[in-house]
């Protein structure tokens, strides 16, 4: 741990506990009657290349990273230091790296939109940000967190916009009909969009499924974009 990562961890308490449950797990090594399978926990490693032949996978090449920069702004930079292992099987987990938007300020180097507590800012703006424009979740912070995370995130967020209402900074544009039902603005555009009763449909349809399971489960998510759709519709 690099001493911006300790001084993480003493001012929260969720990465604290995290830590001291890793460090617990990690001393019972070796301790249990079941030695025959091992599961390592490696950090800051990238996959590099994947090694195979006739279609199965042989090893992996991985490179080690390093932590870099002050407490709380620490981004893991390549060491140049690669290691190889073999394996047999390879799990996919499927990160999420933000895009940017046109006209949206972006980070380039976080993979962020530029803000300050959820408001979109520009390099030479400060916290008051663009008017009307916000961000939360991964776009916010970057793909990092779990669900107690963005609840947290989201109510900065929300906070923010509230503040802005409350202090009339959000512009308002005379022009605009708000009266206007939003699928009616869409539809005139020509998107296609699935409302609350598309939703619906889908749900379901997905509680069906899991229910005819054996065990059942509360729902079998659709992952096929088309699919919904069919259902929506």
């Amino acid at each position: 741990l690099t001493q911006a990562s300790l001084k993480e961890i003493e001012n929260m308490r969720p990465k604290k506990r995290m830590n001291d449950l890793l460090q617990k797990v990690a001393s019972q090594i070796g301790t249990e009657q079941r030695k025959n399978k091992v599961i390592e926990l490696r950090f800051l490693l990238s996959p590099k290349e994947i090694i195979g032949q006739d279609g199965k996978v042989n090893s992996l090449v991985l490179e080690r990273n390093e932590l870099i920069g002050e407490a709380f702004e620490q981004l893991a930079s390549p060491s140049g230091e690669i290691e190889t292992h073999d394996c047999s099987l390879l799990l996919r987990s499927i990160g999420y790296k933000s895009l940017p938007i046109d006209g949206v300020p972006f980070d380039t180097t976080r993979n962020v939109a530029s803000n300050v507590g959820g408001r979109i800012i520009t390099e030479n703006e400060s916290e008051s940000g663009l008017a009307s424009m916000y961000a939360s979740g991964w776009l916010k912070r970057g793909p990092t967190g779990i669900i107690g995370t963005n609840i947290t995130d989201a109510k900065e967020t929300v906070l923010a916009i509230v503040e802005d209402v409350e202090n009339e900074a959000l512009p308002v544009n005379s022009s605009r009909d708000n009266s206007a039902d939003i699928s009616e603005r869409l539809r005139a555009n020509g998107c296609n969009f699935v409302d609350w009763n598309g939703y619906k449909k889908i749900e379901k349809e997905e509680i069906e499924r899991g229910s005819r399971l054996n065990p059942p489960k509360p729902r079998e998510k659709m992952v096929d974009v088309n699919e919904m759709l069919h259902y929506a519709m």
